[in-house]
């Protein structure tokens, strides 16, 4: 678990990184799905699962967990995080945010 935890969460660097500040497309993707990551990863922690649990939860097995949480795996569709937000006992919310939005936090 010290391991898991050692990670600090992308969502404490500032959020102009995020927003449309951002020239590379590419990059803002990667740095969503890290984003991702970091919060399932958080959610199965406080669900007290382990990889496998979550596997078996989503159909999947231990080792498909641990290759998206280190990050080797970075291609997941909607249907995936679906079923881990079920697994997760959380609801899947996507949002667009137009760039305006951001000037009003």
């Amino acid at each position: 678990m010290g391991k898991e935890n050692a990670n600090k969460s992308n969502s404490d660097l500032p959020e102009e990184l995020f927003g449309p500040f951002l020239k590379n497309v590419d990059f803002e993707e990667e740095l969503e799905k890290l984003k991702i990551v970091e919060r399932i990863i958080e959610l199965r922690l406080k669900a007290g699962l382990s990889r496998k649990d979550l596997g078996l939860r989503i159909g999947e097995n231990e080792n498909f967990v641990e290759q998206l949480e280190t990050k080797k795996l970075l291609v997941f569709d909607v249907s995936l995080l679906i079923r881990i937000a079920y697994a997760l006992n959380c609801r899947l919310e996507i949002n667009f945010r137009h760039p305006e939005e951001f000037k009003k936090r």
